[in-house]
């Protein structure tokens, strides 16, 4: 949710991954006096300064993945720009490869630390594309990762709607609070599928008189909706109203208490055709996040609209509740 176009949007920084990235990484230290011991000490396969810099430029020599150095060296290095540049090598404090630490530096670039940039122009795999989410999160908490899917089609029309609703194989992350409006011969299958609150009249009365909200899903059986109509002004606005497209209206009571506490989450189209789902958290990591994400990009692709004309899957952005949106690749899911 950046513009790349703009300083002050610029998204870029580094990160040591725990179990490093498998790769042999060769270090450049450009940094004179002490430093030089330190780095050396520290595993830098190259330690220099005026001598690199010159064999970088006349000899066009290149046998390093990254140099570190510190502040005061920089204007020596600036010479080598339009070198390093287009190469991704020019040092860049954001990265951690400008330091006065310079023995840290490189000890986290042996150990694995990558440098991350978002390159606002390039559609990322969705595995890609959920690891950096996972590896940019900075937040204290865990924070919930979504997904934002703009479709080509316009929700003014009936003919092109799009809702319904998927379980997703690794959950949402989230503890949800079931309320269920049945008859009383289903009250103890609703209790035992998990459901928090399980009534009829009462559960109305309830809502209507003491304006009681403390749930999160609401699952009917169709013979209870009329009955739960009345309540259409009050969880309309809050997305609540049981759907049978949402499969929060339905006979087997519960089966749809159990799916919602596995982990289903309702999809549909916004007034701007975009569709907002969590699709777990950053904890779960980047493997049980793609199989999520999979999971609802195919849903969705299976509910196109026959009046749908044109490509149906305009854009997909994956986030984190702090973070920047992170374009992904579509083209997998087929349409």
């Amino acid at each position: 949710g950046v513009d790349s176009r703009h300083a002050d949007q610029q998204v870029r920084g580094a990160v040591v991954l725990p179990n490093g990235t498998g790769k042999k990484v060769r270090v450049l230290a450009l940094v004179k006096g002490d430093k030089a011991a330190e780095a050396t000490a520290a595993g830098a396969d190259y330690v220099g300064a005026e001598e690199y810099i010159e064999k970088i430029q006349k000899e066009n020599w290149f046998e390093f993945d990254i140099i570190v150095t510190t502040p005061n060296m920089m204007g020596l290095i600036g010479r080598l720009g339009r070198v390093l540049g287009p190469k991704g090598l020019m040092p860049n404090p954001k990265a951690g490869t400008v330091t006065m630490e310079i023995g840290k530096a490189v000890t986290e670039a042996k150990a694995g630390k990558i440098e991350y940039r978002l390159d606002k122009s390039k559609l990322y795999e969705s595995n890609v594309a959920l690891a950096l989410a996972c590896q940019t999160a900075k937040a204290k908490f865990d924070e919930t990762v979504e997904v934002h899917i703009r479709l080509g089609v316009d929700s003014r029309h009936a003919d092109q709607q799009v809702r319904g609703a998927v379980v997703l194989p690794n959950g949402t992350g989230k503890s949800v609070r079931v309320c269920v409006f049945c008859k009383e011969d289903k009250y103890e299958a609703a209790k035992a599928a998990g459901a928090e609150f399980v009534g009829g009249q009462d559960l109305v009365d309830r809502i209507m008189k003491e304006n009681w909200m403390d749930f999160d899903v609401v699952i009917a059986s169709p013979d209870m909706m009329g009955l739960v109509g009345r309540l259409g002004k009050v969880l309309g606005p809050r997305g609540l109203m049981p759907n049978p497209k949402a499969g929060t209206v339905s006979p087997d009571v519960a089966k749809a208490v159990a799916e919602a506490k596995a982990g289903k989450i309702e999809y549909r189209l916004d007034k701007t055709n975009i569709i907002h789902c969590p699709i777990g958290k950053v904890s779960f990591g980047a493997e049980k996040l793609d199989e999520n994400l999979t999971t609802l990009m195919e849903a969705v692709a299976k509910a196109k609209p026959a009046a749908a004309k044109g490509t149906y899957f305009k854009s997909c952005t994956v986030a984190t509740t702090m973070g920047v949106g992170i374009p992904v690749a579509t083209t997998k899911f087929g349409v």
